[in-house]
């Protein structure tokens, strides 16, 4: 009875074939539905995160960014204060430091924005609370700011004794620097993040 049974069985898989092959066909597609949706928080964070980053880029290269002057008027005067301490003579006209051996014009790419939009976006974009992102952005981007300014004043110590190595302290150095202090930042954040998720849950 059982042979019989197990050749009947076979009989119907090869009469019906079409059958088979829909239900092989759903697995498939459940199957690929399923990796979809356990993607579908990367591509959400991704897309949030290349919209804010494309946003800001179009920002910094249209007409609308000369609304940033007043910024550079003004870290250009403060950079100038702090540094007028070791340097007599130091002024600061419009965005241009200037001293009787170097001078040096705050303005973009001066500015720190880059790491800072970055960082911004990261934490925009990640799935969180609104509550668990908000102390991230009132903390780094204040102290980014407050970096960048100490990062000018470098720079400017740098232009005035060490001028030959100033291009690359300003294009690659401090901007590596930036990037991994921002990383650092990233790092610590997400795992206090961690912590008051695993205090919630206790």
């Amino acid at each position: 009875m059982k042979e019989k049974q197990k050749s009947k069985s076979k009989v119907k898989e090869k009469e019906n074939p079409a059958g088979k092959a829909k239900v092989e066909k759903k697995e498939k597609s459940g199957n690929f539905l399923t990796k979809l949706k356990s993607k579908l928080p990367v591509f959400k964070f991704l897309l949030i995160f290349g919209s804010i980053l494309a946003i800001y880029f179009i920002f910094i290269n249209s007409d609308l960014r000369n609304i940033l002057n007043p910024y550079f008027h003004l870290t250009a005067k403060i950079v100038r204060v702090f540094v007028s301490i070791f340097v007599s003579q130091t002024t600061a006209s419009g965005t241009i430091i200037s001293s009787p051996g170097f001078s040096m014009s705050v303005g973009f790419g001066c500015e720190g924005f880059d790491p800072l939009a970055i960082f911004i976006a990261v934490i925009i974009a990640l799935p969180l609370n609104f509550k668990l992102k908000l102390p991230g952005l009132l903390i780094g981007i204040p102290f980014l700011l407050i970096l960048n300014l100490f990062r000018l004043m470098l720079l400017f110590f740098i232009g005035l004794g060490w001028h030959s190595v100033f291009e690359a302290f300003h294009l690659t150095i401090f901007p590596i620097l930036f990037i991994i202090i921002v990383l650092i930042m990233l790092f610590f954040w997400q795992k206090w993040v961690l912590s008051k998720k695993r205090m919630a849950d206790a």
